[in-house]
């Protein structure tokens, strides 16, 4: 299963690699979202058959679309209001995450929501990627980092849940 973890965690840093190097380019901003968004599509079908052993295409689009619009949202914001884009960051990557969680625990997406978002595990994996692209934009070494940190995030996110472990 760890295998599947490094493999779909792999799919989303390549993908905000990518994403924020073409921004930073000066491509087409719909380009640059669109390969935002097909890479979070695909880190979350693999992850969703990793998981959950199926793919059920409307919550991993809804997933998915949470996910790159904060993305995208937080890097605009972070030149005129770094305080807001980390509130939005968080916010957004916390409200993903307990979608996510519902998916993959068989629930309805908004099913329980308000229990999900004071659920600590998710808490604490929203806290670890915001960190990370957090100082992924402030340090030359921000790739490492933020590798480091989905990385860590993904496993706890994959393992914390699992009975018996």
């Amino acid at each position: 299963m760890f295998k599947n973890v490094v493999i779909f965690t792999v799919i989303e840093i390549v993908t905000l690699i990518v994403w924020r190097a073409l921004v930073g380019a000066g491509a087409s901003a719909y380009v640059a979202a669109g390969i935002l968004l097909g890479g979070l599509i695909a880190e979350h079908i693999v992850s969703s058959r990793a998981r959950r052993g199926d793919v059920r295409v409307l919550p991993v689009l809804t997933i998915a679309g949470v996910e790159a619009a904060t993305w995208i949202v937080w890097l605009a914001l972070t030149a005129t209001s770094p305080a807001a884009a980390v509130a939005l960051l968080i916010s957004g990557l916390h409200i993903g995450h307990v979608l996510e969680t519902n998916y993959l625990s068989r629930r309805g997406l908004f099913a329980k929501f308000g229990d999900g978002l004071q659920d600590p595990i998710t808490g604490l994996v929203s806290v670890i990627e915001t960190i990370a692209g957090v100082l992924w934009v402030a340090f030359p070494s921000g790739p490492a980092i933020l590798s480091g940190g989905l990385l860590i995030e993904h496993t706890i996110a994959t393992f914390g849940r699992r009975k018996n472990a």
